[in-house]
């Protein structure tokens, strides 16, 4: 397993681990609702953003998407979980960024403890936006 930078080529598969885990962690949210948002991600992943991908033997199987100091993304293929990959992509990110932001919702308490136990702490709750659901902005400050 290699964890490298994203290339162009990697998108489509990009897309499907976000479909599959966002499927999969988000059950609190209809189906459609992530069918119709896979072009906006990819447009997201594309513009900008520092991307990482755990590759294995040219089959990605996680990413971690970032915006100057905010993780947007992090998604691991649902066969792949509880294997430390997500921890071993954080890990390269808190390298690369000695304080990150991520915004967590607080319908998913997995999510949640996932990154309380990754040294992120909550600094506000609020609604999202767009689903007027709580969702949590939480800081990782790396000593």
């Amino acid at each position: 397993m290699v964890i490298r930078r994203s290339e162009p080529q990697d998108m489509p598969q990009l897309t499907a681990i976000w479909l599959q885990a966002s499927l999969h962690a988000d059950e609190f949210l209809p189906a459609a609702t992530w069918w119709h948002r896979q072009e906006s991600m990819r447009k997201q992943l594309e513009c900008g953003t520092e991307v990482w991908v755990a590759d294995d033997e040219d089959h990605l199987v996680g990413f971690v998407a970032l915006n100057a100091d905010e993780l947007l993304e992090l998604y691991v293929e649902p066969t792949c979980q509880r294997q430390q990959l997500a921890e071993e992509l954080l890990h390269l990110a808190k390298k690369h960024h000695p304080v990150l932001y991520h915004r967590a919702s607080a319908e998913c308490p997995d999510e949640v403890d996932f990154f309380k136990s990754q040294g992120f702490e909550i600094k506000e709750a609020h609604k999202h936006p767009v689903w007027q659901l709580e969702e949590y902005w939480m800081e990782c400050r790396n000593a």
